[in-house]
């Protein structure tokens, strides 16, 4: 009788088994690396995907084994490394760039992921001779392939390597600065100098830096079809640097006010090609706004969207409830004057009784100002996190949370009978994400196992009150809610020491035996 081997497998398949590894997956790797052949190399190519080289000896541990083995350079396609490799005079550190050059040198047509994080520790002395680093002309020939940049809590980056990158297609920069600051460069300098990265950057992510490099979007020759802004600060000097201005396709602005999205729309880039606009805004941040701030959100909004309401496709907004009343409804935009909106992403944080009821009143409006007749849309999706509140311990110390009545309230009906009339005309997918949100801080979800929501009855009832509201069907035309709904139970049974029960889940809630037929 003969025995198959690794062999008589298909390499395809054992390309496909070494890519299903457990969570220890480095340690997995490793081992099929030793196995055989046959599953040496795809092992490795998963092993040196992704190479995290924090120290220069790391670095010079890769080179010896490409040294040994040049197919591992043809693996290598995101480098983790930190500022302890930049140097002021001369760009990067010889050993950071000499990886490049065999990264290059065996495999020319790869494209690069770079990371680069502060050194935890302090900056050691480098060798600053001229012999240790690369000429500019090599610094550019060695960065040619890395066409994504991340630079992260850097607080002097090298404006020299910024300017090496030739053919970076994404940049990110969080918490980052410059040497020199790009502002305190000749303005004519400046844009000879950054020419051939404005010609191949496509999308630009700022966060948390001290001015907007306006120099990144500047038209000239610029590329930028995509602009993601979060907690920057907008310099006169820097933002006339700007013309002229890009005509980019999709926008993500975080923690806004009216002056910031003004400085955006008017003075930045051009809106008049804009497809995609998104409110990146943490909804906790608005769970503290006043009404006077949820105006001036509102307000900055509305200027965005009239600058783009003829070409704007996708739309994601937070729905401000802290300004809005029966008596004076303030939403954020008249649906009905985005004729090509396809896409509509509600983003609603629940987190007190003037929520639950103004809630559904203000998704109603917003909804309410698109035309059933003209209008495109064709999804639809609404997520809400519902922030619970929690009564007194009891004699075992577990806190029982009090489950909101947001989906008992009469604003829901009139929702579905817009989103009907919606459905008549097209075919409407409608999306719905329900998360239970604890108490605890403001970035984490309902998970501690002290918590019990009531009995299990009742978080049962809860959730299928959701459920039934979810999976209604509005009209042949409509397809069925997706129903997600992030809800961790414990169930009171647990107070008296006995075994947990299982969470309830959607699963259990929702009838999906007609699902073929939705």
């Amino acid at each position: 009788m003969a025995y198959a081997t690794f062999m008589d497998v298909p390499q395809e398949l054992l390309d496909r088994f070494v890519g299903c590894g457990p969570v220890n997956y480095s340690v997995y790797l490793n081992a099929c690396s030793l196995v055989c052949r046959s599953l040496r190399s795809p092992a490795q190519r998963y092993l040196y995907h992704r190479v995290r080289l924090m120290t220069t000896e790391r670095i010079d541990d890769l080179l010896e084994i490409i040294r040994d083995n040049a197919l591992i350079a043809t693996y290598i396609r995101r480098i983790y490394t930190t500022s302890q490799q930049l140097s002021d005079d001369y760009g990067l550190d010889v050993q950071l760039a000499t990886l490049f050059l065999r990264i290059k040198e065996h495999a020319p047509h790869s494209s690069l992921f770079l990371s680069i994080i502060k050194h935890p520790t302090l900056p050691c002395d480098q060798d600053s001779t001229p012999t240790r680093h690369l000429t500019l002309d090599g610094l550019v020939h060695c960065l040619a392939q890395v066409h994504y940049l991340d630079v992260i809590h850097v607080e002097e980056f090298p404006s020299i390597v910024l300017f090496s990158f030739r053919n970076l297609k994404s940049l990110f920069l969080h918490h980052t600065g410059f040497d020199p600051e790009l502002h305190a460069i000749e303005q004519e300098e400046l844009l000879e100098l950054s020419a051939p990265l404005r010609r191949s950057l496509l999308v630009l992510r700022i966060s948390n830096l001290g001015y907007f490099p306006s120099i990144m979007v500047s038209g000239i020759g610029a590329q930028l079809e995509n602009l993601y802004v979060k907690n920057v600060r907008f310099v006169d000097a820097t933002v006339n640097m700007a013309s002229p201005r890009p005509q980019i396709l999709r926008i993500s602005i975080s923690n806004h006010d009216f002056g910031a999205m003004k400085t955006i729309v008017d003075s930045l880039v051009d809106f008049s090609r804009l497809i995609d606009l998104r409110d990146g805004t943490s909804p906790f941040r608005y769970q503290k706004s006043d009404k006077e701030s949820s105006i001036q959100i509102h307000r900055s909004i509305q200027y965005a969207l009239q600058a783009c309401k003829d070409s704007l496709q996708i739309l994601r907004l937070h729905c401000m409830t802290e300004a809005y009343s029966a008596e004076n409804p303030q939403i954020a935009f008249d649906l009905s004057r985005i004729p090509n909106l396809h896409t509509l992403i509600l983003s609603c944080h629940c987190h007190d009784g003037f929520d639950v009821t103004t809630l559904p009143m203000y998704i109603r409006d917003i909804l309410r100002t698109m035309n059933p007749e003209t209008s495109r849309i064709h999804m639809i999706i609404i997520e809400i996190r519902l922030l619970l509140t929690r009564t007194v311990p009891d004699a075992n110390g577990y806190v029982r949370m009090e489950l909101p009545a947001l989906f008992q309230q009469d604003g829901w009906i009139q929702i579905k009978e817009i989103l009907e009339a919606l459905g008549n005309k097209r075919s409407l997918l409608v999306g719905l994400r329900v998360t239970l949100m604890g108490p605890f801080n403001n970035n984490s979800m309902m998970n501690s196992n002290r918590i019990v929501p009531g009995s299990r009855a009742e978080a049962k009832l809860y959730a299928q009150t959701i459920a039934r509201w979810a999976t209604t069907r509005f009209s042949a035309g409509t397809r069925r809610w997706r129903l997600m709904l992030s809800l961790p139970l414990l169930d009171s049974s647990q107070a008296d020491g006995s075994e947990p029960e299982s969470s309830v889940s959607s699963d259990d809630l929702v009838d999906t035996s007609d699902e073929d037929e939705a």
